[in-house]
């Protein structure tokens, strides 16, 4: 409803809606955290303990 006495122009739906766009002053930072994520589960994957750089076992 319209107050009939306000002296500010109504404003348009399109600056309405800016109004609830979220603000992400990070943007990208999820993106690169899951990417570091994943790379660092990976590592722990291709980690062998008793191997040696070049795959030999050191218990040999």
């Amino acid at each position: 409803m319209r107050d009939s006495t306000s002296s500010r122009p109504r404003m348009s739906l399109e600056d309405r809606a800016k109004i609830f766009i979220p603000f992400n002053p990070l943007a990208g930072f999820t993106e690169a955290l899951r990417e570091r994520e994943r790379q660092a589960r990976e590592a722990v994957v291709d980690f062998h303990p008793l191997e040696d750089d070049d795959g030999s076992r050191f218990d040999d």
